[in-house]
């Protein structure tokens, strides 16, 4: 998924999917519009051609086909060295995340629009025929359309008509592959861990539980292979099926952060069975061939940290409040997959759930993988034996509740890494709080506790804007900008008082008064808003106005002093001296909307109203930033030159 992305981040994610063994990505764009995303696009593509040079990228268009942002975007990258060429004469590989509801001549003036000079591998699956490889299907689109061919759905148990009919199916790919053969085209098979959604008005389950490596033993069988792997996904955190990183400057909506955040809710521990599972693919090999590429036992440990008799306080509040469809196939058990070294032969699991065991299986070289249950509620662990002594240990993850400590029905998986160090190997886990306390489930990233939230502009041009932020913590509102300047001109004068020395010694007190010139501002900030723990689940408040002068620089004489800033505090947001009476005439008011149709912000335990139109028709500001006299000469020492 393409976003706002830090340099040292991108740089990141190519560097690990690189130690994965994995040969691209496939970039994901939804709005190729936006600003980010050639600049986005761009360090991508630079940083791998200067450092990866045979780790490619590849577009996979997101129903924008035949906008002319993506023309633009696809002019300015298919001739770049880090772009996947591909087919007989190199072509740029082009995929899709869906048929877009468009006809195949659509599809073939698109195509066009580059000289029929495209190796073209949609997902088309939601076509009809496309899984049953309908003759049909490929006289309609055939390969005068598409090169070949890319399944999504096929990645998970069926939901609602799509899917496979267990987790790990593969018989719906073998059906696609053997029409893709027969229409010289090329396939692209999906593999996932599993998909949960809720949030963007979505809330839904396909079973996790041991869907990924089902997936990878079935691919290894296969007699017919596909000639690509899709890994979904590297970063998806709103699915919850990414393996890669999650940068916290790529999604801060509220929801998707309940349960797929950068710092609690790592996936980390999956990818040394992708790193192996790549390599043995590539090569045709087993799953017995699966050995650990770092020579020691590589492996995780995942289960969800709710069971399925959960009830939720909150349940039907909301419609993320809501048992996910699906949620009835998720189990109660620890899932685990342990990659074993040939040369150790003598090795063994064994799982615990709250301090009880519940497995005890021989480990042989290669995969070994497997569930168990029913678990408990408490700390979860996962111990490799080696000639009856414990040297590898899973443990430390968060904790399984017999509450809802994220007050949603939290799908996504706890996956703790398999480690030689002694970490949570005893009865420890992460603990989980009640969906009574704050924050849920301990400190979401992004909502550190007492860290200022900024909330996004966008929501002054979204009818509704979900933000948020867990308690305590401080919300800061963007400033709305002015159709037109306003120039204050009444701004009273600021009264201070520094200390005057003689050459006695004595000491005295100066009052002193500045004047504030005239100054222009072209929009209006706004207070921050602090959360805090003990304030209600939902409440309303007005944002309040927040103005400050341009700085006053001024020249103290020698035998002048500021008061000291060590000696007292940071200046209260709110001062009770110097307040002018504010709007003066002239400020531009607009009228509110009424309640229903305000824009509504989801403030984490607080819902807010917003009426931002110009400065808003808010109450008459009567506080500023400003300071009572004892404090005025801390702010001379800031302002005055050094």
């Amino acid at each position: 998924m393409i976003g706002v992305v830090f340099d040292s981040h991108l740089q990141r994610d190519i560097d690990d999917a690189v130690a994965m063994n994995l040969d691209g990505f496939a970039l994901n764009i939804g709005d190729p519009s936006q600003d980010y995303v050639e600049d986005s696009v761009r360090r991508l593509m630079d940083y791998a051609d200067k450092n990866h040079p045979n780790f490619k990228l590849f577009f996979s268009l997101d129903v924008w086909a035949a906008g002319a942002a993506g023309k633009y975007l696809c002019d300015q990258f298919f001739g770049h060295p880090a772009y996947l060429k591909y087919g007989p004469n190199s072509y740029p590989f082009v995929g899709t995340f869906s048929d877009g509801g468009l006809t195949n001549e659509e599809w073939l003036e698109w195509n066009k629009a580059y000289g029929d000079e495209i190796y073209f591998v949609p997902d088309f699956d939601g076509t009809l025929g496309y899984y049953e490889a309908d003759p049909g299907w490929w006289y309609y689109w055939g390969t005068k359309v598409v090169d070949g061919v890319f399944s999504w759905e096929s990645a998970w148990q069926s939901r609602a008509g799509f899917g496979g009919g267990f987790p790990g199916d593969v018989s719906l790919d073998a059906t696609v592959i053997a029409g893709a053969r027969e229409n010289n085209a090329t396939y692209m098979m999906p593999l996932s861990p599993l998909r949960f959604k809720d949030s963007y008005h979505t809330n839904l389950y396909r079973p996790g539980e041991q869907n990924l490596v089902d997936r990878m033993v079935n691919i290894l069988n296969m007699d017919d292979k596909p000639d690509f792997i899709q890994v979904i996904s590297w970063n998806d955190g709103p699915e919850s099926h990414y393996i890669g990183n999650l940068w916290f400057e790529q999604n801060g909506d509220f929801e998707p952060n309940i349960y797929a955040n950068p710092d609690n809710t790592t996936h980390n521990a999956w990818r040394e069975l992708i790193r192996s599972f790549s390599i043995v693919w590539k090569a045709g090999g087993s799953k017995e061939e699966m050995l650990p590429v770092t020579g020691t036992p590589e492996g995780a440990l995942w289960y969800r940290k709710i069971l399925k008799h959960t009830q939720c306080p909150n349940e039907g509040s909301s419609e993320y409040n809501g048992k996910p469809d699906g949620f009835e196939r998720g189990e109660d058990v620890l899932n685990w997959a342990i990659l074993m070294p040939a040369s150790i032969q003598n090795g063994e699991v064994r799982l615990y759930s709250a301090g009880n065991q519940i497995l005890s299986y021989q480990l042989l070289p290669g995969l070994n993988y497997g569930r168990a249950g029913p678990i408990s509620p408490g700390h979860q662990k996962m111990e490799v034996v080696v000639d009856d002594k414990v040297l590898y240990w899973a443990a430390g993850g968060q904790c399984v509740s017999n509450d809802c400590p994220d007050c949603i029905y939290n799908m996504n998986p706890v996956v703790v890494e398999l480690r030689d160090e002694e970490f949570g190997i005893g009865d420890e886990c992460e603990p989980q709080k009640g969906c009574n306390q704050y924050p849920p489930g301990g400190d979401i990233p992004g909502y550190v506790p007492g860290y200022d939230w900024p909330v996004d502009p966008g929501l002054y041009n979204e009818p509704t804007k979900t933000v948020g932020c867990i308690p305590p913590c401080t919300l800061i509102i963007p400033p709305t900008p002015l159709s037109t300047p306003f120039v204050i001109s009444d701004w009273p004068p600021i009264t201070t008082t520094l200390l005057s020395s003689e050459q006695g010694g004595n000491v005295f007190e100066i009052t002193t008064t500045w004047e504030v010139p005239p100054f222009t501002i072209t929009e209006v900030s706004f207070f921050p808003v602090s959360i805090d723990p003990t304030d209600t689940i939902y409440w309303t408040f007005t944002p309040m106005q927040s103005i400050t002068p341009p700085p006053i620089n001024t020249t103290l004489p020698p035998n002048f002093t500021p008061f000291p800033p060590s000696q007292y505090p940071v200046p209260p947001v709110y001062g009770d001296v110097g307040s002018p009476t504010f709007p003066p005439s002239g400020v531009p008011k607009t009228d509110c909307p009424s309640a229903s149709t305000a824009t509504s912000l989801c403030l984490g335990r607080l819902v807010s109203s917003l009426c931002l139109a110009g400065l808003g028709s808010l109450d008459p500001l009567t506080r500023f930033r400003s300071f009572p006299s004892r404090l005025a000469g801390w702010i001379t020492a800031l302002l005055s030159p050094p």
